[in-house]
């Protein structure tokens, strides 16, 4: 496939830089879109902290306070409340009134949209008409009930009735005076004036004036009664209403004129409570309805505004949950990809390079190598070029040695016939000399014998020194060639070395990503806290910690992958080095018995240096006979002589002969182990 070629012809530092990029840029899309999710949850957090809870809380407040504002202000018009527990209503309504004042405060000062500033603004302009005519509403009460006259409709009617007593007494007196019939007189500690007395407690100055001016007229009242009941009852009934006249009359009018004033002050409290009721009715609960109505229009807006602000925040936190479960999903389904495509590049020509250098170590260069890894453009390419250049290189080596080796078997072969010639040559030479004696004609015959025999030996030599030269430049160039083998080898070692520090460096990188990993998944068990801790409202930001640490946790078991397959791949790399330095070590064997054979080459050449010599002096001395057959008797002790050397040179030089061909053939035996 065309991906797959791409991912081929990529280096293979790029394909793990690109693998781990991948990875790394995964983990950092996650860990944006998981920190954007914390800052818009902890946005929402701050918005519901700063804003709509203490707005809530502040409405609360406000109505709460409200309510007690309303209520101590319908309590207090209940005038028949005792004093203190009316007193505790009047602190209880300042308290209020500050706790409202305190809660609209705070609720001013915080955000606000524009519907709501507005209902805010109505809300302000309805609390101030209503705190106004509550401070005058206030200032009123605080004055009834600072004339201390408890309920002054009861207080009325009890004056009334003392006032009623008395007047019924004072026409019993009368009638009693008229008619001579005695009544009931009653002290003036036993009348309903002095038993209301007894009950009634104030501290107006006024009234307590009235009361003690009152005392005296009154016990007057009653001894003028008391008088008049005696006289009426001795029948003296002038003196009884000289009596009335003079004492009971004036103290009686004494007695209603404070009775009078008194009810003068009960009325002024009644007055006023009249006002204060209807001032409450007409003015105060229109103005109180209005302010309630606002009050509860502004807790539904900010209560519909916090469930709308909530909503949002749960949309916002659904669209981001989506969003990262889906970069998830693309960033396992990537890193997947990556991996087979990075596993699928490296792992098959690993192993088939395993196998190659195997066969070579083996001595099998007749192999052919798999269509299209030559032709990739990372080190795995570069790698198979060279062991293909390598191979043909080492195969075509191997067939110069063995057609080198060949050739040096049937020369020295050869050069060996030629010396058995020779030797026979030389010892039927020496027969011929022991029989020139007989006959000069026969000596000249053999010398003529001899010279041609010597020229062909001479021959002979020369062509064996020139092969043996031909031999010792083959092992010289043979020589060249397992070294460059050797240089190769060790480029091929260095190369798979480098790989498996890069496949350090990788393994060193994936434990960078698991710390990554462990350090997300410590973030999400903190941000998991947290989000605990701020009780509902956090559950959201709980699910996405959860997340975020399921996310940590899938990293881990990624690279956990990761470092298993680095690890195959370094199991296979160190395979290849054993194979390498296997490879390095049988070259090194070669090149020692390259440089033995190429010794003993040149000791041949030298034995065919030698002979060569040899042969140029039988010519010499095979010339020297033609030319002069008068000293052939005296020349024919040196010509025996020379033929013994002759015959010992020969046996030697056919000895070096058979050795080099035994070297041939073991070097052909040793090059044989290399399939072509």
């Amino acid at each position: 496939m065309k991906l797959f070629s791409i991912v081929d012809n990529v280096k293979i530092g790029k394909k793990l830089i690109l693998g781990f990029g991948v990875i790394v840029l995964i983990t950092l899309s996650l860990g944006v879109l998981a920190y954007f999710n914390a800052v818009e949850g902890e946005e929402a957090l701050s918005d519901v902290g700063q804003n709509r809870l203490p707005a809530a809380e502040s409405m609360m407040q406000m109505a709460v306070a409200a309510k007690e504002i309303i209520a101590a202000e319908r309590t207090l018009m209940d005038l028949s409340l005792d004093r203190v527990y009316r007193e505790q209503q009047f602190n209880d309504l300042v308290a209020a009134l500050d706790r409202f004042e305190m809660a609209r405060t705070e609720y001013d000062l915080l955000d606000k949209s524009q519907e709501a500033q507005q209902v805010w603004d109505e809300l302000n302009e309805a609390w101030r008409e209503l705190d106004a005519v509550n401070k005058t509403s206030f200032e009123q009460r605080r004055q009834l009930d600072q004339m201390d006259l408890g309920n002054p409709m009861d207080l009325a009617r009890n004056l009334e009735q003392i006032r009623g007593a008395h007047y019924q007494l004072a026409a019993e007196a009368t009638s009693s005076i008229l008619t001579g019939q005695s009544f009931e007189a009653l002290g003036y500690d036993e009348c309903t004036y002095a038993e209301w007395q007894k009950e009634f407690t104030t501290q107006n100055p006024q009234v307590m004036s009235i009361i003690r001016e009152m005392s005296i007229p009154h016990r007057r009242f009653h001894e003028a009664v008391n008088e008049v009941s005696l006289l009426v009852q001795n029948g003296r009934s002038d003196e009884a209403y000289e009596a009335y006249i003079s004492l009971m009359q004036p103290a009686m009018e004494e007695v209603f004129g404070h009775l009078d004033d008194l009810l003068y002050e009960v009325q002024v409290a009644l007055d006023l409570d009249n006002e204060l009721n209807h001032h409450a009715m007409e003015v105060v609960l229109p103005l109180q309805l209005r302010f309630e109505m606002l009050l509860s229009r502004m807790t539904d807006l900010n209560n519909t505004e916090a469930l709308s602000h909530v909503q949002s925040f749960n949309q916002r936190a659904n669209y981001m949950r989506s969003t990262i479960m889906t970069a998830m999903l693309i960033g396992v389904g990537l890193a997947f990809l990556l991996a087979f495509l990075i596993t699928r590049s490296l792992k098959n020509p690993i192993v088939t390079s395993s196998e190659i250098l195997a066969r070579i170590n083996g001595g099998d260069v007749s192999f052919s190598f798999p269509e299209g890894l030559d032709k990739r453009g990372d080190e795995i390419g570069d790698l198979i070029r060279t062991m293909k250049t390598m191979s043909d290189n080492l195969s075509m080596q191997v067939r110069d040695i063995l057609e080198v080796s060949s050739y040096l078997g049937s020369s020295s072969e050869e050069i060996a016939a030629s010396i058995s010639q020779v030797t026979s040559g030389a010892q039927e030479t020496a027969t011929s000399v022991m029989e020139t004696t007989t006959t000069v004609k026969e000596v000249n015959q053999t010398s003529e014998a001899t010279s041609t025999k010597a020229g062909e030996v001479a021959e002979n030599a020369r062509y064996g020194l020139q092969t043996a030269g031909t031999a010792q430049k083959s092992i010289e160039e043979l020589n060249n060639g397992m070294q460059l083998i050797n240089e190769q080898m060790t480029w091929i070692s260095d190369t798979i070395m480098k790989l498996s520090e890069q496949s350090q460096t990788i393994g060193e990188i994936t434990a960078t990503v698991d710390d990554i990993a462990e350090q997300t998944n410590l973030l999400a068990v903190n941000a998991s806290i947290e989000a605990t801790k701020a009780g509902e409202h956090g559950k959201g930001f709980t699910v996405v910690a959860q997340e975020i640490k399921s996310l940590a946790e899938q990293s881990k078991q990624a690279t956990k992958q990761v470092r298993a397959i680095l690890g195959d791949i370094q199991k296979v790399t160190g395979a290849a080095v054993m194979a390498t330095e296997k490879g390095a070590k049988a070259v090194e064997a070669g090149l020692g018995n390259v440089a033995a054979t190429s010794d003993s080459i040149h000791a041949l050449y030298k034995s065919f240096s030698d002979s060569a010599q040899s042969a140029a002096q039988i010519a010499a001395a095979s010339k020297e006979q033609s030319a002069g057959v008068d000293q052939v008797n005296q020349a024919m002790e040196s010509i025996r002589e020379a033929s013994e050397q002759n015959v010992a040179s020969m046996k030697e030089l056919e000895t070096a002969a058979l050795q080099l061909r035994d070297l041939g053939k073991k070097l052909k035996h040793l090059m044989e182990h290399y399939k072509t």
